[in-house]
């Protein structure tokens, strides 16, 4: 829902925020060492690589 209207307000205001949007499972998996992609991170519409790079 966040990640959605996130795209939305950026097209609205002509910004580009770029701020992802994770899901506690998703940070939960992140901590006991399951992978990005087992967390289905490409499915989300804000790229989540920058703040992949900081966690990992």
């Amino acid at each position: 829902m966040f990640d959605t209207n996130e795209l939305r307000i950026e097209r609205m205001f002509a910004e580009t925020y770029g701020i992802p949007v994770l899901h506690y499972p998703q940070l939960l998996g992140l901590a006991m060492g399951m992978t990005p992609e087992e967390l289905a991170f490409k499915e989300l519409r804000v790229d989540t690589s920058k703040i992949l790079k900081q966690v990992m």
